[in-house]
């Protein structure tokens, strides 16, 4: 979906994007419940063009324009409530927080009267012992200490070397029992390999199956926590604040059309004449133009078809036909080159028109001063 709103120096062209999707791994919403399925998400964004002296809009900036874009409507209601929409809602699937991560955050940045930081967030919450939160219902087993040491005959390591193992086991988290388990026998497999190659000792599986026996470190269950910032968050859009976006959008724009005559400041008056020197053609309604602009003008013959039924040209349509004329001589700054670029055969009518365009050329460039190299 996409609009434009309009004040008389500025152009705002509004875009917003509602879609159903997939939430992010670990598929947790803001208040740290499971998600099932798909959420929707809204995704806005926005490009601003300045008027500038000469008449032309040129870009300005792009992206999230939020605050330029509610500065410029204040007094719009609708505005108003499309950035409220907005500040709350874009990107709704990608959560740095919880729900009550984001009010501390909100709260501490609005105070502070600045914009957020994501180093500035952690120490926040850490602060506030939010940084690390509970997952409601959530479970995870670590893996608490190791037994104490107690070598038997076929041990090959030192009391130290045990102690190395242990302190590379102890304390990993894991979903399930099962998996703690499993950890541990891979885990002292792989420390005690390269303690065997530290130590130049060797065990043969055998032995290595009477040791793990003797290693049963205690597996404890603690609450699951969510840590500021780990993972994304979901907070899915409600559906009333969907239809609200979709009525915003989806209505005309609230501007009038801006052509390229209005946008230069051209002007045109049109009177009848009997001929044009640059046509071969003649069986036409032929119209002598004056264009201005900015205390300068410009006169050039327009010709037209029949089936135009003898309306006078706008604006519009002569610039148009000028400044095509007028890029195409950009082909190549000699006959040969435009003739071939056009499918024209050189001969002298070619260069007649060629010249005749160059100087057509030459007089929209000093007509339209800066505003030429824009429009061309």
């Amino acid at each position: 979906m996409q609009r434009t709103f309009q004040t008389k120096d500025k152009r705002f062209t509004i875009e917003a994007e509602i879609k159903s999707k997939r939430p992010c791994a670990p598929y947790l919403s803001v208040d740290l419940e499971p998600i099932e399925g798909f959420a929707t998400t809204l995704s806005i964004s926005g490009t601003v063009h300045e008027r500038t002296s000469d008449g032309l809009w040129r870009d300005s900036g792009c992206g999230q324009i939020v605050d330029e874009f509610r500065a410029a409507f204040l007094d719009d209601v609708e505005v108003q409530r499309l950035c409220d929409i907005w500040g709350r809602h874009h990107l709704g699937d990608l959560n740095a927080g919880s729900r009550e991560q984001k009010a501390i955050l909100d709260a501490y940045f609005e105070r502070i009267g600045k914009r957020y930081d994501y180093g500035v967030a952690c120490d926040v919450l850490k602060l506030e012992g939010k940084l690390d939160v509970p997952i409601p219902g959530q479970l995870v087993y670590s893996v608490g200490p190791m037994p104490e040491y107690n070598r038997p005959r076929y041990w090959p390591f030192e009391k130290r070397d045990f102690a190395y193992v242990a302190a590379n086991l102890e304390g990993g988290i894991y979903a399930t029992k099962e998996e703690a388990r499993k950890s541990i026998v891979e885990k002292f497999h792989k420390i005690g390999d390269t303690q065997e190659q530290d130590y130049g000792s060797h065990l043969g599986q055998h032995e290595w199956n009477k040791v793990i026996p003797r290693i049963q470190p205690t597996i404890e269950p603690q609450q699951k926590m969510y840590r500021y910032g780990s993972a994304w968050l979901c907070e899915s859009l409600p559906g009333k604040i969907v239809v609200e976006v979709q009525a915003i959008m989806e209505q005309g724009d609230t501007t009038e059309p801006e052509t390229m005559a209005k946008t230069l400041g051209v002007t045109i008056d049109c009177q009848k004449t009997d001929s044009n020197p640059n046509m071969s053609g003649q069986d036409m309604n032929h119209w002598r133009c004056v264009l201005r602009r900015l205390g300068h003008q410009l006169t050039t013959v327009y010709s037209t078809g029949r089936g135009h039924g003898g309306l006078k040209p706008t604006a519009d349509q002569v610039l148009e036909c000028l400044l095509m004329a007028a890029a195409s001589v950009q082909f190549g700054a000699y006959v040969y080159q435009w003739s071939e670029e056009l499918g024209y055969q050189v001969n002298t009518e070619t260069e007649r028109l060629f010249k005749a365009t160059n100087k057509r050329a030459a007089k929209l460039e000093q007509f339209l001063g800066d505003s030429f190299e824009e429009t061309v």
